[in-house]
């Protein structure tokens, strides 16, 4: 008994094609063409059996029939089909069916493998792009120097300045400008107001300040910019003025 000549024959008879048998059954076409040509080696039995009961039954056998090749695959093919380990003890070479399969399964994997990698780049990216506006963030607060902190509560801000040499000089009191001009050496101003004030000053260490009762002396900043000293009832704080 031929099983791949009755099979064929079978199709051929019915008009149909490998490719219709293969959407069928849900198998590859290579897998029908090996049940065809009786290369029963390259299929593990436990499937071959399988595979050949779809067929028969998608060509309508009858039950007979479908027995009669079954029995004939069990008694006189399966127990010739080699095992996948030669004599000599090198592999055999698998089917073409389950080659494709492997190469498609590692395509698959190559695929997830690059996506995964660029998605973990691009988030690593956009973490590090997010960072730097924060260190330069930190990188502003610590320019802001904060000179003393005030825990008791002052009714009103004090502030007195001596000249150590020729200064341009501009005062607020909250929003209100309260002088602006050029101070000479030699020269004492104070201030007082239950505002912030703000004193910006192109070079801090022109000026000697006393806050709110305490003696600040010099303050040195090497900055390159305006400075801008903020007088509150909380503490003093320095930073560049733009």
């Amino acid at each position: 008994m031929n099983i791949g000549e009755i099979l064929k024959n079978e199709r051929v008879r019915q008009h149909l094609t490998v490719e219709d048998i293969s959407k069928a059954l849900k198998l590859h076409h290579s897998i029908i063409e090996d049940l065809e040509n009786n290369r029963f080696e390259s299929i593990a039995p436990v499937y071959a059996v399988g595979f050949i009961r779809k067929y028969c039954e998608f060509l309508k056998f009858d039950h007979i029939k479908i027995k009669e090749i079954l029995d004939f695959y069990n008694n006189e093919i399966a127990k010739n089909i080699k095992t996948n380990i030669a004599p000599e003890g090198e592999v055999l070479e698998t089917s073409d069916y389950k080659k494709s399969y492997l190469k498609v399964v590692l395509v698959f994997v190559f695929i997830f493998i690059v996506i995964f990698a660029g998605w973990y780049f691009y988030k690593k990216y956009r973490k590090d792009l997010k960072a730097v506006p924060e260190k330069k963030a930190k990188v502003r607060e610590k320019a802001q120097n904060i000179i003393f902190s005030e825990k008791n509560s002052i009714k009103e801000n004090t502030v007195r300045v001596v000249v150590l040499k020729k200064v341009f000089l501009t005062v607020y009191e909250g929003e209100d400008l309260v002088f602006s001009g050029v101070l000479k050496k030699g020269a004492k101003e104070h201030w007082k107001s239950e505002k912030t004030i703000v004193l910006r000053v192109a070079l801090p260490d022109s000026i000697k300040l006393v806050v709110n009762g305490k003696d600040l002396g010099i303050i040195k900043q090497n900055m390159a910019y305006p400075n801008e000293i903020v007088v509150k009832k909380s503490g003093i704080r320095i930073r560049r003025f733009r």
